[in-house]
């Protein structure tokens, strides 16, 4: 229920492996604000599917937060961009088609 009572979702991390709480808020389809720390940095994109902020500088996240919560269009675009970057990007049949992948890769030398 918080994710949905939500306009955005902030992720002011200094450092981060991958968010499980900014790829939930991007499933519920909310426009994300994060730093680009870790492996967040591969999958939101600049004014793509969230908004990347700088670390350590508040007034900066104020002003690129002021500036979404004013724009509710791209807050809605961001969102949708969000939601399908976790569909394509997190689903079970893409995370299998990585698994066989590396698979293949590894059996490549022992298949001849």
């Amino acid at each position: 229920p918080y994710y949905q009572a939500m306009d955005v979702h902030v992720l002011a991390s200094l450092s981060e492996t991958t968010s499980l709480s900014t790829l939930e808020a991007m499933s519920c389809g909310l426009p994300v604000l994060a730093t680009p720390v870790g492996y967040i940095k591969e999958y939101i994109k600049d004014l793509n599917n969230g908004i990347l902020i700088k670390k350590q500088d508040s007034y900066f996240l104020y002003r690129k937060l002021e500036f979404l919560m004013q724009d509710s269009q791209l807050r809605k675009e961001l969102g949708e961009n969000a939601r399908q970057t976790v569909v394509k990007k997190f689903s079970w049949e893409h995370t299998v088609e990585s698994i066989l992948k590396v698979f293949d890769e590894l059996t490549a030398d022992l298949k001849g």
